[in-house]
């Protein structure tokens, strides 16, 4: 695995994670 390909997996993981985690702010938030 080259270093170009792990980084773009982390960026990709990173952007999951962001996403996740406001969509269970919205919801948090609207209970």
């Amino acid at each position: 695995m080259s270093t170009g390909s792990l980084i773009h997996g982390a960026f990709i993981l990173g952007l999951v994670l962001l996403i996740v985690l406001s969509l269970a702010e919205r919801c948090r938030g609207l209970q």
